[in-house]
């Protein structure tokens, strides 16, 4: 009787490891899932009299579903957003169709902006979060760059990012135009600001 108890004890032992171990790893697979929200970009930049700024203010929304891998994992996903040019307004509007031309938009129509997903997941799991690397692509070039952000938890589920990237418009190879007889002088240093919103759940959440 005693040896009938303990083969039972065994194999449900032996079961539940290996329902754990199946439905355990299933559920490491994927740690977040929600909404990425491109909610705003914001171009500056200066010449040698003025400022001049550039906006995008029509959110873009990409769904996400992130998940924690083995530190040996090759896989590089990721989330980019598109920027229509035609779609940007400016501080200054009689410098949007040099700002366009200078973009090359008739050739290419949008600025794009890619982040990694294990960049975004270091943001949920990480409480002190100060730098992000980038993608940032114009005019059919791109580039990568470490963006400062201040990460702001203002709701249970609502992550807004914050960013400040400084680029050069040679980076691209566009030269800083000159007007008016070369008087007034675009200068090469640019800033793109923007703001991500993640509104998220625990992907094995209800």
């Amino acid at each position: 009787m005693r040896r009938k108890i303990y083969i039972g004890k065994v194999l449900f032992q032996v079961g539940l490891f290996v329902f754990l171990l199946h439905f355990g790893g299933r559920a490491e697979g994927a740690d977040f899932r929600g909404v990425c929200q491109l909610a705003k970009v914001r171009i500056d930049g200066s010449t040698n009299v003025n400022q001049f700024h550039f906006y995008y203010e029509q959110p873009l929304t990409e769904n996400f579903s992130f998940a924690v891998l083995p530190t040996d994992s090759n896989r590089l996903d990721s989330l980019s957003f598109f920027i229509p040019i035609e779609h940007i307004d400016a501080s200054n509007p009689a410098m949007l169709d040099d700002f366009k031309e200078l973009l090359k938009a008739s050739q290419y129509p949008k600025i794009q902006i890619t982040i990694s997903d294990a960049e975004l997941l270091h943001i949920f799991t990480s409480r002190d979060v100060k730098n992000i690397p980038i993608d940032i692509t114009i005019a059919g070039m791109t580039n990568d760059y470490v963006s400062p952000i201040e990460v702001v938890r203002s709701e249970k589920n609502l992550i807004v990012v914050k960013g400040r990237t400084r680029i050069q418009l040679t980076d691209y190879n566009i030269s800083p135009p000159r007007r008016f007889l070369g008087m007034i002088r675009v200068k090469d240093e640019v800033f793109i600001n923007f703001d991500i919103k993640l509104i998220t759940q625990k992907a094995n959440s209800p």
